[in-house]
């Protein structure tokens, strides 16, 4: 059992030191630590950077020893280089951020050319940093290292900020953006969304204006509503997000427009009714005054009727007393008129005796006229007796003459 553990300890051990020498034979390109290729190496380590490799098109422009927007940057070995050397690339300051990672570069033999690619990675946050407020220029240091940096030869560079967005427009035109976001799920899509809406709100477009102007118009009766101006990229973004809103809106604006005709056939209506409003209010108010002026002349007539009410009463009572006192009237001459029938009775019974006196009288005016013949009879025959009883007997004759006449006079 010991011998066994023994003899595969053994085995495992040299088939580690067959792969450890193996690996190391692989990573120099040869199967001899004793090879040209190793001496080569060996006699590298003295040389200086221009005698090993040569930079040549750079396809860029140079500004204060600044290589400006390189593209590529080719390297030659020179013949001092070692065959499949391989060289390294290193990106320092703001441009790793923007900048792909450069693979490393091997040269298969003395005198090759390697051209190395220096292609922009720009992410969607720095494209849009870069069109709001992003530096005008990214710079950094590339560098290109050999043997454990033995080589690290430096070279400043910088990047406009144009030329990264025009790269990044350059890649995004050859994707299809359409199946790229018909391909990712909901939840891709509500970041691009975020993306989008974080975009607008950085933008100030240019429609603000017009809305506000369109907005004048509506408040205004006489002008229609002017077509939203759009620009070109404005209406290939709403295309695309909503393909069927610019129609939309057209038809939108038509109808406003029809709207507006109505509504100024009916702010036209409004403004004759409130003419005509005006107008009866100010029959109103004259209604109201001729009101005010027949409620005070109610008041006036219902105080006259008041007035007139209680002379009413007076006057029904003074006609209750006319009646009272008629009544005692209409019986004071029912009273007279029995009286005056009375009179009437007396009267005629008066003139019934006056005529039955007349009678008398003119019968004793006779029998005194015959007493008178006798007394003148009688006197003229006494007087020559007695002067002086002549004379008392003719003052008595003269005496009841008189009271005859008074008595029997005429009537």
């Amino acid at each position: 059992m010991n011998k066994k553990k023994i003899i595969l300890k053994s085995v495992g051990f040299l088939t580690a030191g067959v792969i450890v020498s193996g690996a190391f034979l692989i990573n120099f390109d040869t199967y001899s630590w004793f090879s040209d290729e190793m001496t080569s190496q060996v006699r590298v380590m003295s040389a200086t950077t221009e005698d090993l490799i040569k930079i040549l098109d750079k396809s860029m422009e140079e500004e204060n020893g600044k290589w400006v927007n390189p593209k590529e940057i080719k390297i030659k070995g020179t013949d001092k280089i070692a065959t499949n050397a391989t060289f390294y690339f290193s990106l320092d300051g703001d441009i790793k951020d923007y900048i792909l990672h450069i693979n490393p570069a091997k040269l298969r033999f003395k005198g090759g050319i390697y051209t190395a690619d220096i292609k922009p990675n720009i992410n969607l946050i720095q494209f849009i940093n870069l069109l709001i407020d992003g530096p005008k220029k990214i710079n950094g240091t590339l560098k290109i290292k050999y043997l454990n940096e033995f080589i690290d030869e430096p070279r400043e560079v910088s990047f406009t900020r144009e030329y990264l967005i025009k790269q990044f427009r350059k890649e995004f035109d050859k994707n299809d953006s359409k199946e790229v976001v018909r391909n990712n799920n909901d939840e891709i899509k509500g970041d691009l969304i975020e993306v989008i809406k974080y975009i607008a709100n950085k933008i100030e477009w240019n429609e603000e204006k017009n809305i506000k102007e369109g907005k004048e118009n509506i408040a205004s009766i006489d002008k229609s509503i002017d077509k939203i101006k759009l620009q070109e990229n404005q209406i290939e973004i709403i295309s695309i997000v909503a393909p069927k809103i610019l129609g939309y809106i057209e038809n939108l604006e038509v109808t406003i427009n029809d709207l507006n005709k109505v509504i100024d056939e009916n702010v036209f209506k409004i403004e004759k009714l409130n003419v005509e409003k005006k107008i009866l209010e100010t029959k109103v108010k004259e209604l109201e005054e001729i009101k005010k002026e027949n409620e005070k002349i109610k008041e006036e007539q219902k105080l006259n009727i008041e007035k007139l009410t209680k002379e009413v009463d007076k006057l029904n009572d003074y006609i209750d007393k006319l009646k009272d006192n008629n009544e005692e009237l209409n019986e004071r001459i029912l009273d007279l008129k029995e009286y005056k029938k009375d009179l009437a009775r007396t009267i005629r019974s008066l003139r019934n005796e006056k005529e039955s006196l007349i009678k008398e009288n003119e019968k004793l005016k006779i029998e005194n006229k015959e007493l008178k013949k006798e007394i003148k009879n009688l006197k003229d025959r006494l007087s020559e007796d007695n002067d002086d009883d002549d004379t008392e007997l003719s003052t008595d004759d003269d005496d009841d003459d008189t009271v005859v006449d008074d008595v029997y006079g005429s009537n």
